[in-house]
């Protein structure tokens, strides 16, 4: 059974490969790829859950907190559900033009 102190230690190190995945990403953007809208996994979670939509955060940037080291993803990978997959596809179009 995990305890309370380790949930809130894993919590910390999946936001903290989240935010390295991110890091790593908007540098390798900028380097390489200068014209492409910044899209940050961090900045499509708010949009969601600002819009009143769960979701889960799948793909690269959903495993970083399991991997030795966090690695950088060209996308956002989000599960929502059925209900509310519309809604979602019309926020991040709107979000994200």
């Amino acid at each position: 059974m995990i305890r309370r102190s380790q949930t809130a230690e894993l919590e910390r190190l999946h936001l903290q490969a989240l935010h390295i995945g991110s890091k790593v990403t908007r540098w390798f953007r900028k380097e390489r790829e200068p014209n492409v809208l910044h899209v940050t996994p961090e900045r499509v979670l708010a949009a969601l859950h600002e819009a009143g939509i769960n979701c889960v955060l799948m793909g690269t940037h959903g495993i970083n907190g399991y991997r030795d080291e966090a690695r950088a993803s060209e996308d956002v990978d989000v599960l929502v559900t059925k209900r509310d997959v519309r809604k979602a596809v019309r926020i991040l179009d709107e979000t994200f033009p």
